[in-house]
């Protein structure tokens, strides 16, 4: 008996597992497009519920710590943020020996002295391609947190619980629905990614197009003055290795209001600490050096330092000398390949630190524009029709079919009554 009863019950449990995926058949299509549009009500204001009612603002506003929003922000902040920094982070001495070793293969020579343009621009683009990875893994990280919350929300609802093939049917309708938005947001990141490679380029060619055409006038200050072998000098001009330092009125000779610097016996030190003084040192054949030195505000510092670098000329910065000795490559550069290095590194940086942020920011509106509010789009429009569809097809149930459900309902009524007749036959026997 025991036997027996055994192998009933797994038939049964067969039989139940079978019937599931059987559906009951709606009897009124009237009352059943209600009963639709109930669901499709229901899953509209639970998803945007989940959301922290905020979807198109989910990177502003304070949310609910257990909603999903708040979530999916907090992946933002922490694990993106984190990631994107980490792929773009590469050894201060690998980065700075990149660029030492590159001074050989640049293409940008211009009367002997290094420019910096395309090796910010080979270094970049490899630094911009690395950020790829990490805006796949949050997209994909946010769309499987999305696919678990719809899936249980669906699931959730009592009104879909007396159709389970239509239940199944909006769960993988949504989901459907989710894995395109993704497509589209990866697709548009993506581009946005290569976008920004071929700006590197292009904005150093602008820069350098732009200054081929400005004035060259690189500092100029009426009640300033900058002053050079006891002379006192209001405009420095930079054509290309020359700086001219000019003394436009009260100059009692024409040669007494104009020097001429060869930029390529000087040194310039930059003190960043105050962001004021500069000094530019004339290291003269068989003579002690002599000094330019005048005041700055770190917006003309920085223009100063651009100016120079668009020429070659790579200034030396007071708290700089990061580059570590003991690389054997770096440990032979002369002092002049190691400025250059530091300022390269410097504007690598710099430039990188922007891209990040701006990537980091355009990623989280991507997602939440072109996947969570589009999620929603679909629960407000598309999401109605395809139930109904489904529910239509649901009434043009084959004869096959039906034969085929009930004659497993009734095998499986036929066991529960066998194993109610044997529980009372093992009870007697007792």
């Amino acid at each position: 008996m025991p036997e027996l009863q055994g192998r009933i019950v797994k038939e049964a449990l067969w039989l139940e597992a079978e019937l599931k995926q059987f559906h009951k058949k709606p009897e009124n299509l009237a009352e059943f497009t209600k009963l639709a549009t109930a669901v499709k009500n229901d899953v509209e204001r639970e998803f945007q519920k989940q959301m922290g009612d905020v979807s198109s603002r989910l990177d502003t506003v304070e949310l609910e710590k257990r909603c999903v929003g708040s979530l999916i922000r907090g992946l933002f902040e922490t694990t993106f943020r984190r990631d994107i920094e980490l792929s773009s982070a590469i050894d201060d001495i690998q980065i700075r020996y990149k660029i030492l070793m590159a001074k050989e293969n640049t293409n940008g020579v211009r009367d002997s002295m290094f420019t910096s343009a395309k090796v910010l621009e080979t270094i970049v683009e490899e630094q911009v391609s690395r950020l790829s990875l990490p805006v796949e893994n949050i997209v994909s990280t946010v769309v499987d947190q999305l696919e678990g919350t719809i899936s249980n929300l669906i699931r959730s609802l009592p009104r879909m619980g007396q159709f389970p093939v239509l239940q199944r049917f909006a769960c993988a309708k949504s989901i459907e629905e989710l894995q395109r938005n993704k497509e589209k947001a990866l697709d548009f990141i993506n581009l946005r990614i290569l976008i920004e490679k071929g700006y590197v380029g292009t904005k150093q060619r602008l820069i350098q197009d732009h200054y081929d055409k400005e004035d060259k006038v690189v500092w100029q200050k009426d009640d300033g003055k900058a002053s050079y072998e006891n002379r006192i000098y209001r405009k420095i001009r930079l054509e290309r290795d020359q700086l001219r330092l000019e003394e436009p009125h009260h100059a009692e000779h024409d040669d007494e209001r104009e020097k001429s610097i060869d930029l390529r016996e000087c040194t310039v030190r930059i003190y960043r600490n105050d962001h004021k003084k500069v000094e530019l040192i004339h290291h003269r054949h068989n003579s002690e050096p002599n000094y330019v030195s005048f005041d700055m505000d770190g917006e003309d510092v920085q223009k100063l330092i651009s100016k120079f670098c668009r020429v070659g000329f790579y200034p030396k910065l007071e708290d700089g000398g990061r580059v570590e000795r003991d690389e054997e490559e770096l440990k032979r550069a002369e002092d002049q390949d190691i400025r250059q290095v530091e300022v390269v590194y410097d504007m690598i940086r710099e430039y990188m630190d922007v891209v990040i942020r701006s990537i980091w920011s355009d990623v989280m509106k991507t997602v939440i524009t072109l996947i969570i509010n589009q999620q929603v789009v679909f629960f407000k429009s598309d999401f109605l029709s395809d139930l109904i569809n489904e529910g239509m097809k649901l009434t043009e149930e084959s004869a096959d079919a039906a034969r085929n459900r009930k004659a497993k309902q009734k095998r499986y009524q036929l066991c529960k009554g066998i194993l109610g007749i044997t529980k009372q036959l093992m009870h007697q026997t007792e």
